[in-house]
């Protein structure tokens, strides 16, 4: 009994809710932040489909323009996803 009243142990009950709080906050944040994180893949992932999209209807244009032979139809650029670096970045193949 005497314990708790020593000094480190007063207002013990408002640092403990401060501190639960403080828990709770950082818990919700990196909740947030994984799923911004997520969005924010899929994202960057439909832009460069878009993008590859994009390059491979001009090239396909710009050959059909300039070959004239006909043993080969066409060229375009394919990107294979390799896995994850181990900083955790995407790797590609093209």
């Amino acid at each position: 009994r005497t314990q708790l009243n020593e000094h480190r142990y007063r207002h013990i009950d408002d640092r403990h809710a401060k501190k639960l709080i403080e828990v709770k906050t950082v818990s919700l944040v990196i909740g947030d932040l994984d799923r911004y994180y997520k969005a924010l893949d899929r994202a960057l992932i439909r832009f460069h489909q878009t993008k590859m999209e994009e390059i491979n209807r001009s090239t396909k244009e710009l050959w059909n323009k300039t070959y004239k032979g006909s043993d080969i139809d066409g060229i375009e650029i394919k990107s294979e996803h390799e896995g994850y670096t181990d900083s955790g970045a995407r790797k590609h193949s093209y």
